[in-house]
């Protein structure tokens, strides 16, 4: 949703409207989840090119017939609601929604990066992470990524006591090997190094090697902005075969989704924090969407022979995602991803045994491939006044809201708002999360013998 930031008040609307007289005599869980089932079915109509009105009736429409449902099923037609069920099935839900508290996520995921063999320190910055990646709307970043981590355990690839490590140093920059340890960890290690640089000599970059996924890149640039920098991370893969992202014009996968983050810090206010794949969409943001049960909106995915389809489950059965921009301009997207890798790959440099960003698993042919993680910190001060800077910033960005709005457009936001809004909203209310990732999580917790509650609803909309 930060890339259609005008539509972000569709969203706030929706309890004050339709959406709220849709869910009357519900369990008080059930609002926050049918606003997560709303949030998606306006992406999707955005994807569309439809209007904000338009999508709140289209979001509304396609979850009453799971509200009509949960009301036959619990008997609330007359406005009583049924006592919370006991013991780890204690929540509240519309369809296959859960409703979890980010403390307990946070606790959860500590739990289970400690288990995994995670030193403490490492266990909590992926922990905090992740809940925090929930509570900013980038679901495909939270704790939905546990079973992918341990199965990357399961396999070999993934070293959850790794540290990671500076192979080279200057004033200005250095390479780093995160060792295949948890990518959280080591990229803000590294964000913090090139802050402390950053500082000393008014510019520092540097480059990682070897791995993990590194999660949401808004949360390092964002860390460089409240520091008073201006931050740039990217993480990228290109090369036949990898990634699942296919070039534009092309039908087979070559790219990563190979995000970039930008941050700049501005006085008396947030910064501005931009953070988005060149994909047409993550591939996380697939990955929720089969989670949750959902189809695609066109034109995000294809299949293995290149057709167009709306069924995530196309995308892991050979298929690829699209370059950002999509048919139209789709070189635009092409581009910046090519640029991600190859400036990532500066971190393969001399690498005698190079792995895809993201994954310790390396093809059986390496071929030409190039990946890597990339961070930059800058100083404002090494420019001139670095409060005047700020203060410009500040003005523009306050100036950016002042746009007069579009029709049925409440107000222009800055990138990171959307993201600010949803940590306001969901700490109040709580996380929505499917009912097969919380399953998933259920059996993580059991084989690591970490519990999972969390659910309580007071933590709910009244």
């Amino acid at each position: 949703m930060a890339q259609y930031p005008q539509f972000q008040t569709a969203i706030d609307q929706l309890h004050a409207t339709k959406l709220d007289k849709a869910t009357q005599g519900c369990l008080p869980g059930v609002m926050p989840a049918a606003r997560q089932a709303a949030e998606v079915g306006i992406e999707n109509a955005i994807l569309k090119k439809s209007t904000p009105q338009k999508a709140m009736d289209d979001a509304v429409q396609s979850i009453q017939p799971q509200i009509d449902q949960y009301n036959q099923a619990v008997g609330t037609s007359s406005g009583s609601a049924p006592s919370p069920r006991a013991g780890r099935e204690h929540h509240s839900c519309v369809s296959d929604t859960i409703v979890a508290e980010a403390g307990a996520l946070r606790e959860f995921s500590a739990g289970v990066a400690t288990a995994m063999g995670a030193p403490a320190d490492v266990a909590s910055e992926v922990a905090r992470h992740l809940a925090r990646a929930n509570l900013s709307g980038h679901d495909s970043h939270g704790v939905l990524r546990w079973s992918q981590y341990v199965r990357e355990l399961d396999q070999g690839e993934l070293d959850a006591a790794a540290r990671p490590a500076v192979l080279r140093e200057s004033a200005v920059t250095a390479l780093f090997d995160a060792r295949r340890g948890f990518g959280q960890h080591s990229t803000m290690q590294v964000t913090e190094w090139a802050a402390r640089h950053a500082r000393e000599h008014g510019i520092a970059a540097a480059a990682i090697r070897h791995s993990m996924h590194i999660g949401m890149l808004g949360e390092y640039t964002e860390r460089l902005a409240g520091e008073g920098l201006v931050g740039i991370v990217t993480v990228g893969v290109a090369g036949t075969g990898s990634g699942a992202v296919a070039p534009f014009g092309g039908a087979a996968r070559f790219l990563g989704t190979n995000p970039w983050s930008m941050a700049v810090p501005a006085a008396g206010r947030p910064p501005l924090v931009y953070d988005g794949a060149t994909s047409t969409v993550a591939e996380g943001k697939v990955r929720l969407a089969r989670a949750s049960g959902a189809q695609l909106a066109p034109g995000l995915v294809r299949d293995a022979d290149g057709r167009p389809t709306t069924d995530p489950e196309q995308l892991y059965a050979g298929g690829t995602l699209t370059v950002m921009g999509g048919d139209v301009a789709g070189h635009k997207g092409h581009g910046l991803s090519l640029a991600s890798a190859l400036v990532g790959g500066l971190a393969m440099i001399a690498d005698a045994d190079p792995t895809p960003a993201g994954c310790m698993r390396r093809p059986e042919t390496w071929g030409t491939r190039i990946a890597g993680v990339f961070v930059v910190a800058i100083d404002p001060a090494a420019f001139g006044d670095a409060d005047a800077y700020r203060t410009l910033v500040a003005g523009v960005l306050e100036d950016v809201g002042g746009v007069p709005p579009a029709p049925g457009v409440d107000r222009v936001l800055v990138p990171g708002d959307p993201e600010r809004r949803s940590r306001e909203r969901r700490a109040r209310h709580g996380i929505p999360v499917p009912a097969a990732t919380w399953a998933e999580l259920l059996a993580i917790g059991d084989r690591f013998g970490v519990p999972l509650g969390g659910t309580n609803g007071a933590a709910m909309l009244p």
